[in-house]
């Protein structure tokens, strides 16, 4: 998975690098094979995306979902073709699933999951790892035994607790609550989108014990430039490193960053560690 936000031009110029780059990550995962030693492993469950265009003359959304693999899926080329135009801000999530044991795999549990808040905006969430989907069941009062309960995955309500919670806008007390959900990893790229502006955050915690193996799958990566940051899945850039002019780092783990884009200006509005 990867998240970009920045100006549309910068995200226009380094999105087909990220998604070769995905493709060939969700392929063929070295890291993912030395965690579950399985040499078989890949990310094949699926795959999904959302575009966001922002400037002063309005926005433009754009998603879809697949549950075909994002490597023989033909219509990865939608999110290359959609037209950012210059001027503005844009936001770029892609995501590929490896589904966890247990989870319905269908194009309602594909990322990105979408949710509706109290106010009726729009949040999608892509999640790499696991939260407690009972858990979140008993909270959200939804019998484990309905069919909403078995055709939609642990991320879908984690989106939906999270829209419950989200008033006007994204905070890391919204994310520490999701954190506390966590079985293995919040690995998350959330887009909340209101009538002028959009809110974005970004960022991993993950439970490691310890494990350097568990940690080189779980880890994220940020680069940035004057007009762009990436937030990006570790296989993507430790083996199918990006052609993108770009200094990756190692995001801290428990570590989320917070958005604002508003017209044709981005703010980062919150940065912090979250520790439980």
């Amino acid at each position: 998975m990867f998240v970009m936000i920045g100006g549309s031009e910068a995200v226009s110029r380094a999105r087909d690098s990220m998604i070769a780059s995905l493709v060939n990550a969700a392929k063929k995962d070295p890291h993912g094979q030395a965690l579950f030693g399985n040499a078989e492993i890949s990310h094949k469950d699926g795959w999904g995306w959302v575009a966001l265009h922002l400037d002063s003359k309005g926005a433009a959304l754009h998603f879809g979902r697949s549950t075909i693999s994002i490597y023989e899926d033909p219509s990865i080329n939608a999110p290359r073709l959609v037209h950012l135009p210059p001027g503005g801000k844009a936001v770029l999530m892609i995501h590929a699933r490896a589904a966890s044991k247990g989870m319905p795999i269908n194009v309602f549990s594909t990322h990105p999951v979408e949710a509706i808040t109290s106010n009726g905006y729009r949040l999608f969430i892509i999640h790499n790892g696991t939260v407690d989907k009972e858990e979140l069941l008993r909270i959200l009062n939804i019998d484990a035994e309905s069919t909403e309960a078995k055709i939609y995955n642990d991320t879908y309500f984690l989106a939906q607790y999270m829209a419950k919670k989200i008033s006007k806008s994204i905070d890391l007390n919204i994310i520490r609550e999701a954190v506390r959900l966590t079985k293995t990893a919040l690995n998350i790229g959330v887009v909340l989108i209101k009538e002028q502006e959009a809110w974005v955050a970004a960022g991993s915690f993950y439970k490691a014990r310890d494990d350097e193996v568990r940690r080189k799958y779980y880890k994220i990566y940020r680069g940035e430039t004057q007009d762009l940051v990436i937030y990006s899945s570790s296989t993507l850039i430790d083996f199918y490193n990006p052609n993108i002019d770009i200094e990756w780092k190692e995001l801290e783990n428990g570590r989320f960053e917070i958005y604002r884009i508003s017209g044709e200006k981005i703010d980062m509005v919150e940065s912090g560690i979250i520790k439980i």
